[in-house]
C-alpha cells in the first residue's frame, strides 16, 4: 500500500503566506521548461537502464538547470519562512528542511510513464551519505565538467528531473497532480513492494 502521509506538509504549512505564490510559480514554470528538454532527449536516447550511463552535454545542462532551480527554490523558501538560522544554505540544509516536513523523503518515488517503472530520486547515493547521486553529479558538471563530463548522463538527469517534480508537488500541490513524464508523484512504497524491487525500478 502506498503512503502519502507528510508529503504535503510544506504546502499545508505555508500555502496562506503571501510569498509562497512567487516560489510556487517559479518552480512550476522552471519545471515545465526542464521537463520539455528532458523529453526531447528521448528522440536519440531510449530512456531505460541499458542507456543509464549515456552521457551528453544536454544531460549535463539539464542537471545544472535542475540543481540551480532546486537550490534557489529551497533557499528562498527557507529564507522567506524565517528558517535561515535553522537550515544552512547548502544541500545539507535543504535536505534537512525537506526531511523536517517529510521524514521519509528518501523513499519517495515517481512512476516513469515511458516504461511504467519507478524512480527513487532522493535515495542516498551511498551508505553514510544522504545526498542523492544526481546532486553530486550537479556539482561535478558545474565545477569540473571537462574531467567529469560522464556524470552528465541519462540516469542522473532523469533522477534530477524526478526530484524536482517531487519538490514541486511538495510546495505547489495544485500544480503538480502529475506531469508529462511522471505519475504518482511522491508515493512511498514499503521496502518489499514490487514497485521498488529490481524489476520495478528504472535504474536498479
Amino acid at each position: 500500500m502506498s503512503r502519502h502521509a507528510d508529503l504535503f506538509n510544506i504546502f499545508k504549512t505555508y500555502n496562506e503566506e503571501c510569498w509562497i505564490l512567487t516560489i510556487s510559480d517559479h518552480i512550476f514554470k522552471r519545471y515545465q521548461e526542464i521537463e520539455k528538454c528532458m523529453q526531447d532527449t528521448f528522440q536519440w536516447v531510449i530512456p531505460d537502464k541499458s542507456n543509464r550511463y549515456s552521457h551528453s552535454p544536454v544531460f549535463s545542462r539539464i542537471i545544472k538547470d535542475v540543481g540551480s532551480t532546486f537550490g534557489s527554490t529551497l533557499k528562498e523558501l527557507i529564507n522567506k519562512s524565517g528558517n535561515s538560522n535553522n537550515f544552512s544554505n547548502n544541500i545539507h540544509g535543504y535536505l534537512r528542511f525537506i526531511k523536517y516536513h517529510t521524514p521519509n523523503i528518501n523513499e519517495r518515488s515517481v512512476l516513469f510513464r515511458k516504461n511504467r517503472k519507478t524512480l527513487l530520486p532522493f535515495k542516498a547515493s551511498r551508505v553514510g551519505d544522504p545526498i542523492p547521486a544526481w546532486w553530486h553529479a550537479f556539482n561535478k558538471v558545474k565545477h569540473e565538467e571537462v574531467s567529469d563530463y560522464k556524470e552528465g548522463n541519462l540516469e542522473n538527469a532523469l533522477n534530477a528531473v524526478a526530484a524536482l517534480a517531487i519538490l514541486g508537488v511538495m510546495i505547489a500541490t495544485p500544480n503538480f497532480p502529475s506531469t508529462i513524464l511522471f505519475a504518482n508523484l511522491g508515493i512511498a512504497y514499503p521496502p518489499n513492494a514490487i514497485d521498488v524491487s529490481d524489476d520495478g525500478l528504472v535504474f536498479p
